[in-house]
């Protein structure tokens, strides 16, 4: 079994400098392509099982990686 840990991409507080911390910001449309590219990376992995905090950055990272 491979076990992967993906951090959550650029998020909205990233750019606006800001502390994001609990706060639930949406991943930026730059953001949302990284995680696209970084699919097509692992698209191959088998990846049977995804988990995830509830905030939004990571459930949107999450979404797009299925």
């Amino acid at each position: 079994m491979k076990i992967y840990l993906i951090r959550h991409s650029e998020s909205i507080d990233d750019i606006e400098n800001c502390y994001g911390g609990i706060a639930d910001f949406d991943l930026t449309e730059d953001g949302k392509n990284k995680v696209k590219e970084k699919r097509k990376q692992i698209e191959k992995s088998g990846i049977e099982k995804i988990y995830t905090s509830p905030y939004k950055r990571a459930y949107q990272t999450a979404q797009i990686l299925r």
